[in-house]
């Protein structure tokens, strides 16, 4: 059981709490009640853990203090110094009466929570030996104030950061550390380790062959100057899209004038922010020991080893007016941290809030964050995942590399955008294309434009299969309701996850159901129910998380050069807007070269 709930978890409905009149002998005095949805799958005792010891049994036997066996209203005696829980309920109350309201996240979903409406606690009837409910929503209030810097602790994109000349490298200028531990070719290099039996080269142009390379812009703004500025050539050589069609670019790539060095201390990319992905931990309570201890991230984006230039591709169908499509492309490291327990990830939770009393850029602060970026980053920190790397997944955003066969108007809405998922495979030790989490796969119905969807039926094979796994079971309804779900990769022999997340027609996908057949085919199904399913199913695609369900134009955090801040704590960002047409602000972004949309937050 503890396997099944490292990842699915038992989802609680109710807490509640009563006061022993007559305290047991072990001194127990409180009466724990928890009310989850109803999952058959479930055991009558459920061990609670807390830093890897068992706590309290809970249980749904019909023994006292449980009630009726097989309810789903599991039972345990506690001891709880009882006026140190009531103070501390009333302090979180307090906080949320002060400020009157309060932020509450089901999933992705954040949704402001008003004082008014909240559940407090009824002490009275506690104090009356009533069972009492204790409101989940109370650990909303907890906060760490003006104590937690963010730009320090959570979502590093300062300049002092991401071009420390000790840790990082102007490929442009040959200025910084080539082998600085932040520098892409460094992290590639760990994470190929040659102690499994790669060669480091091979190893990054097998990561390259994942990518879409089918235009002139990977030619001309990234293979090329990539080969060239390896070999310390003063000018790229030319390298056009003909030659990669006969995989020419290999050939090059292969030849003994490009060094392994010289590719991996030149890699065009540029790192532009750090970030600290603990909110992605895994549930405790009920594990003795974790095997998700949340991720570090790292975004690079991509630039011209000569001129810094960010990659652009041009709109074809308005050359005349010099419109961009799309600029920029970014690759995100994703590493998962390595504790397995709650004790060791608390203190190293501390580790990234102790940043925010450093002063960020100072030597201090870069010290401190590098001991937490090398936990994950050095070579076999990880030793029983493949090749010893800490890393889980590598993604990119490969709007850039796409390409606009026909000349009429309309045709740039054919340059999807994509996202790949990239993962190392235990046999080869190289990265292999990965079905990309929670994206469905996609037929002509799935995802289309919004203002379209009148005139298009919704009833694809695959938008079926999805509809028939998320209403199987109440269960899993619920679990997508909340936000607390993984889509599988089979289910009734059908596979639901693509290979690629591709937001079509740019800016206005939603993964979309047919709402009239779904009641039908499903008895006691409601519309707001279904609704939800989908908003969740949709919002957490990478279609909707960097599209139009979060209002965010393809990137969380947009494509920089060097010398480019992107400060996103600011009331007012560094550059609105940036002399390329940029806004900094998540929220608003480049369409067109001479439009700028900002869609509001």
């Amino acid at each position: 059981m503890q396997a099944a709930y490292a990842q699915y978890p038992p989802m609680p409905q109710r807490y509640t709490i009563q006061k022993l009149k007559n305290p047991l002998s072990g001194g127990q005095n409180l009466i724990f009640r928890v009310k989850y949805f109803a999952d058959t799958t479930m055991p009558q005792n459920i061990d609670i853990y807390h830093n890897g010891n068992i706590i309290y049994t809970l249980k749904d036997d019909g023994n006292f203090p449980d009630i009726i066996a097989n309810d789903f209203i599991y039972s345990a005696y506690t001891l709880d110094s009882i006026p140190s829980l009531l103070s501390k309920i009333d302090i979180l109350e307090s906080k949320i009466i002060a400020d009157s309201q309060f932020l509450h996240f089901q999933g992705h979903i954040g949704k402001a929570m008003k004082a008014a409406d909240f559940a407090f606690f009824d002490k009275t009837s506690f104090n009356n030996f009533d069972e009492v409910s204790i409101n989940a929503l109370l650990v909303d209030a907890i906060t760490c104030l003006d104590d937690l810097k963010k730009e320090n602790s959570l979502l590093i994109t300062d300049l002092s950061v991401v071009e420390d000349i000790n840790r990082t490298y102007n490929v442009v200028a040959g200025t910084g550390n080539a082998t600085g531990v932040w520098t892409f070719g460094e992290m590639m290099k760990n994470i190929a380790n040659t102690n499994a039996n790669n060669g480091v080269k091979d190893f990054l142009k097998s990561w390259v062959k994942l990518l879409r390379l089918d235009n002139v812009v990977a030619m001309n703004q990234f293979i090329g100057p990539w080969i060239s500025k390896a070999r310390g050539l003063n000018t790229p050589i030319n390298v056009q899209k003909d030659m990669q069609a006969a995989n020419i670019w290999e050939t090059e790539w292969d030849n003994a004038l490009t060094t392994e060095e010289g590719l991996l201390q030149n890699a065009p990319f540029k790192l532009t922010a750090i970030v600290n992905r603990i909110d992605l931990q895994q549930n405790v309570a009920y594990m003795q020991n974790m095997n998700n201890t949340a991720e570090k991230r790292f975004i690079f984006t991509m630039v011209n080893p000569y001129t810094g230039q960010i990659p652009l591709l041009d709109n074809n169908d308005f050359t005349s007016q010099n419109f961009i499509d799309w600029k920029g492309f970014n690759v995100i490291f994703e590493y998962g941290n390595i504790q397995t327990n709650l004790c060791d990830l608390q203190n190293f939770a501390l580790q990234w809030y102790n940043l925010s009393s450093l002063t960020l850029g100072s030597t201090d602060y870069l010290d401190a964050l590098e001991l937490i970026t090398n936990s994950v980053t050095l070579p076999n920190v990880a030793p029983s995942r493949p090749n010893g790397s800490a890393i889980n997944r590598i993604r990119t955003n490969e709007k850039c590399f796409s390409s606009i066969a026909a000349q009429t108007n309309g045709a740039w809405a054919a340059a999807d955008w994509q996202l790949r998922q990239m993962e190392l495979n235990t046999g080869t030790h190289l990265f292999e294309h990965a079905s990309v989490t929670n994206v469905p796969v996609s037929d002509p119905n799935n995802f289309n434009d919004a203002n379209a969807a009148v005139n298009i039926s919704r009833n694809g094979s695959e938008s079926q299969n999805i509809i028939d796994w998320a209403f199987s079971s109440n269960v899993i309804k619920n679990r997508i309701r909340l936000g607390n779900y993984n889509i599988p990769n089979i289910f009734n022999n059908n596979n639901l996850l693509a290979n690629f997340a591709t937001l079509e027609k740019e800016l206005v996908d939603i993964y979309g159901f047919d709402y009239a057949g779904i009641p039908n085919y499903y008895q006691n199904n409601s519309s707001l129910e279904t609704k939800e399913i989908e908003n969740q199913l949709s919002l957490n695609t990478c279609q909707g998380c960097h599209g139009s369900n979060n209002k965010t134009i393809f990137t969380q955090v947009r494509p920089a050069t060097y010398g480019q801040p992107a400060k996103y704590w600011t009331t007012i960002p560094d550059v609105a807007p940036a002399s390329d047409g940029f806004f900094d602000n998540r929220f608003t972004g480049l369409f067109y070269n001479t439009y700028t949309i900002a869609l509001g937050s």
